[in-house]
């Protein structure tokens, strides 16, 4: 698993903030430092820079020149997915769960496009292109049918915020692992950010508490405010929780827990609120 996280270090760190603007200065600081005697022209909120050339002007458009960076790296992505796909097969390992990771993946990446780039076309189409190669070619149609005609909301069961970073996921999951909630071993990142930002009940993503119960709920509580419908309610219907004995979490299972914690005042629990407070 942990190989595969750095498949989307490009795309994660692109959506992470608005990486585009960097990016441009980058390239326009690059193109007057290295001719720095032919610049006849830049448009730096466009990222047009026009160039003395022998034979008249030569144009650097930045937007251009991004969308076949975007078309590259989508084209890398895909083969190494095709790769470890191999690998898996080779192992004699079933590699739809792999896949169904994969996917949720570009899922959570055409989330992030929609809010911090919702007017450059090209990073949300390519992304949509290469999952639907990969419905396509892996015969996944059951699991992702008719992807094409669905709004990418849909699959945010539990309705995540949409100002809330894949990096900010990130914390509540090494957050929930530094105080024993969950176990690393068992639950991976991937799997615990797929669980709460796509549509586990078409998945078979899970997670599988390390705490008791009455621990386990208050960090859900505790996360709730990062999302719009993380209820007991949504969590039960879900059939993603699981506790430590290994039973399905269910609505009267969050509902005991939830007035036993009325009465708790262990120190496990205020560092879960003070940790997800910071």
């Amino acid at each position: 698993m942990d190989k595969d996280k750095d498949l989307f270090n490009f795309f994660n760190e692109l959506l992470e903030s608005n990486n585009y603007e960097i990016r441009k200065q980058i390239a326009i600081n690059e193109l007057t430092e290295n001719y720095p005697n032919y610049i006849h022209s830049i448009d730096f909120d466009k990222g047009i820079v026009k160039i003395y050339t022998d034979d008249g002007f030569s144009i650097f458009d930045f937007e251009k020149d991004f969308e076949k960076t975007i078309k590259n790296e989508c084209k890398i992505l895909k083969n190494k997915i095709d790769k470890n796909v191999i690998e898996i097969i080779k192992n004699f390992k079933n590699d739809k769960g792999y896949l169904e990771r994969i996917i949720q993946n570009l899922i959570f990446l055409i989330n992030r496009t929609d809010i911090i780039y919702p007017n450059i076309g090209n990073i949300k189409s390519e992304l949509n292109q290469l999952i639907n190669y990969l419905i396509e070619k892996y015969s996944l149609k059951n699991s992702y049918k008719n992807f094409v005609h669905k709004k990418i909301d849909e699959f945010s069961f539990f309705e995540v915020k949409p100002n809330i970073k894949k990096s900010k996921l990130t914390e509540l999951y090494d957050i929930a692992v530094n105080l024993e909630i969950i176990d690393d071993d068992v639950v991976y990142e991937e799997d615990f950010i797929n669980v709460l930002c796509g549509n586990p009940i078409k998945t078979d993503n899970t997670i599988v508490f390390k705490s008791n119960n009455q621990v386990s709920v208050h960090f859900l509580n505790s996360i709730s405010i990062f999302f719009n419908n993380l209820t007991p309610a949504r969590i039960s219907k879900s059939k993603s929780f699981y506790n430590k004995q290994g039973k399905l979490f269910n609505q009267n299972d969050i509902d005991v827990a939830n007035n036993r914690l009325k009465k708790n005042t262990s120190s496990l629990i205020a560092k879960i609120t003070n940790s997800i407070n910071k």
